[in-house]
């Protein structure tokens, strides 16, 4: 179920590479998350990292999944690339 998800859902690092290619290379990368307040307001997260991290179903999340270090990967997860994993340190 997961990995249907995100086949369905998410770009792959190859799809990624070629839509970066219309863009200029010194263009600075953000990502954007609902702030969930009443007008929508979409903060924009500073990309300073790429890295490995993996994804497992969260039954709390919107999206249905969580974010995990690789160090929890297990035979319920998926490798993924992650742009800023840690930049939110919840622990």
């Amino acid at each position: 179920m997961l990995l249907e998800k995100l086949q369905e859902s998410c770009l792959t690092v190859k799809e990624l590479k070629e839509k970066l290619d219309n863009f200029e290379d010194d263009m600075f990368v953000v990502s954007n998350v609902s702030y969930g307040d009443r007008n929508g307001t979409q903060q924009a997260i500073l990309v300073d990292e790429v890295d490995f991290a993996a994804v497992t179903d969260s039954s709390y999340s919107e999206s249905g999944m969580k974010v995990i270090p690789t160090d929890d990967e297990d035979e319920d997860t998926v490798r993924v690339v992650s742009l800023n994993w840690g930049a939110v340190d919840p622990w």
